[in-house]
């Protein structure tokens, strides 16, 4: 998650050097509504692997 605010934070200055305001604006509203952010990763790859792929039958 470091690496993803690092980059976050080149594009906000690269954007201010270049002037781009009102795509500074667009990125940082898209950040705050970003719906991956939400995603619990662990709980997902859990019900993946003891739900779904011990039902999952190969052979038919």
């Amino acid at each position: 998650m470091e690496n993803m605010q690092y980059a976050e934070e080149l594009v906000r200055e690269f954007l201010i050097f270049r002037g781009f305001t009102t795509t500074l604006q667009a990125f940082e509203i898209e950040l705050c509504t970003d719906i991956g952010k939400g995603f619990q990763v662990d709980k997902i790859l859990n019900l993946i692997f003891s739900v779904y792929v011990p039902k999952f039958d190969a052979e038919n």
